[in-house]
């Protein structure tokens, strides 16, 4: 019975709390798979669904030794405990043609040389190949059909040569085309040089799958940078313009007030004017005589002043054109008693502020 390995990479590896690595891992695939006859040839081996998924090959795969590299035989009960450093769990199961299946791993230096780089695995089997000739359910040639696939071990390798078919999902958006390759008993010079070669290529395409990778991740970081930059600027012009609204609203309230005092000193030259507006408004009706019961509403006050202002600008300007037509009381300093009681409210209301009575 030839031995065979499917090779596979592991997937981003998870350390539970314990310490242990977990990894769920497509191990090997249907369909037809080439291998290198001893003269350099190629064999084409047809692997049927019904034999790689079959209850027997498929009971094989739980609990069978991880190992660190192949061990150079296959583990049995005497040698076990040199080899394995974890296990394949016990979830088998079909995925896209696949068998996947959960890899443990609980040995401190196969921990070590994991998170070092060593991510690719090697599913050691043996299986019957039958010398028949035929053509696959997806019309690729063949030259033999395995059967009776029994697994043995899977090794965590270095590198593996690359499948065109077998891929281990790495996260949720990229997959890598991962090894479905076969190591075969004898070696010569023809084959170590196509060997390597293929372990070049297989090399290069996890390489770029990971650059990709990167990159995705990166543009994705790019972009939640530039929507947090887009939220602060949108915070930071947001402030500015409260800023402006608070000031000019701070300014129109200056203005009003001291608009109130003018109206006011009106009233009540002589009146101490300060509080808020209601009481400034209360305290010079209250000085011209005008008082308003403490019951009253604000908005009443308001129009009792309105009224009273009112009636003392229309009397300005009545005295003032008695003034201009009589054209004679004239003050010491030159001007008419329109304009000097004018000059006399204008000061009183720029010295309003300081509480001059």
């Amino acid at each position: 019975m030839p031995q065979r390995y499917d090779l596979g990479t592991l997937e981003a590896p998870k350390r539970l709390d314990d310490g242990r690595l977990v990894v769920d891992a497509k191990l090997t695939r249907t369909g037809v798979f080439p291998y290198l006859r001893p003269d350099g040839t190629t064999r084409y081996e047809y692997r049927p669904e019904q034999e790689v998924f079959s209850d027997d090959s498929l009971a094989t795969f739980p609990h069978v030794s991880v190992t660190n590299d192949h061990p150079g035989e296959p583990v049995t009960i005497q040698n076990a405990k040199r080899f394995t450093v974890g296990m394949v769990g016990g979830n088998v199961r079909k995925m896209d043609g696949h068998v996947a299946a959960q890899l443990i791993v609980f040995d401190e230096k196969a921990i070590a040389d994991i998170e070092g780089g060593k991510l690719e695995i090697s599913c050691g089997y043996r299986a019957d190949v039958e010398t028949i000739s035929g053509t696959s359910p997806t019309g690729e040639h063949y030259d033999a059909i395995q059967s009776n696939i029994r697994i043995n071990h899977v090794a965590i390798v270095d590198r593996g040569r690359a499948g065109p078919e077998a891929r281990i999902r790495l996260d949720a958006s990229v997959q890598i085309a991962d090894t479905e390759v076969r190591k075969t008993p004898t070696k010569g010079p023809e084959m170590d040089k196509l060997d390597k070669a293929l372990l070049d290529v297989a090399q290069a395409r996890v390489e770029l799958t990971q650059a990709l990778t990167r990159a995705d991740k990166a543009e994705s970081a790019l972009a939640d940078m530039q929507g947090k930059l887009d939220t602060e600027t949108a915070r930071a012009d947001a402030a500015d313009a409260e800023k402006k609204d608070s000031a000019e609203g701070f300014n129109a309230k200056v203005s009003a007030r001291v608009f109130l005092l003018k109206q006011a000193a009106t009233l009540a030259p002589e009146a101490k004017l300060d509080g808020s507006d209601v009481e400034v408004m209360r305290e010079a009706l209250k000085a011209d005589g005008k008082e308003v019961d403490a019951d009253k509403s604000d908005a009443y006050v308001q129009a009792a002043f309105d009224i009273a202002t009112k009636n003392i600008s229309e009397k300005a300007h009545k005295d003032a054109l008695g003034a201009v037509n009589g054209g004679k009381d004239k003050v010491s300093n030159g001007l008419d008693k329109v304009e000097q009681a004018r000059a006399d409210m204008l000061e009183r209301q720029a010295n309003a502020w300081k509480g001059k009575a």
